[in-house]
């Protein structure tokens, strides 16, 4: 949330950046120093990213290389041009769900938000 409040996606922090190495290494082919585009949906996943669409995950990762594989370099890449989407696309979802438009959003508008989002909020932990 905070980096959908600040507007920027851009850039990890240092313990971000070895969570993602640390999980190429975990995904990439065992004979390679490669990850294979066909692992990509199921690292955002294991990542904890919500809404993985193979759609989006294959036209990122063709902009990226045209090869079927990623190096490490290219997976950060591929993984900051997934984040920057996804924070995308929960902007749109907030501020379709601000309805006031007042940049933030009341009780109401979280519950509809979060349920949005795929999320089943307890009002009480929303108050």
């Amino acid at each position: 949330l905070e980096t959908l409040r600040s507007g920027s996606g851009g850039g990890f922090d240092e313990s971000t950046v070895a969570r993602l190495h640390a999980t190429f290494v975990r995904y990439r082919d065992p004979h390679s120093k490669d990850i294979n585009k066909d692992e990509l949906a199921g690292v955002l996943q294991h990542l904890g990213y919500m809404h993985v669409t193979q759609a989006d995950v294959l036209r990122l990762a063709d902009e990226v290389t045209q090869y079927s594989t990623l190096e490490r370099e290219e997976f950060m890449i591929f993984m900051q041009k997934y984040t920057e989407l996804e924070i995308a696309k929960y902007r749109q979802v907030f501020e379709a769900f601000d309805e006031d438009n007042s940049g933030y959003l009341d009780t109401d508008e979280v519950m509809k938000f979060l349920s949005r989002l795929g999320y089943t909020p307890l009002r009480s932990a929303v108050n």
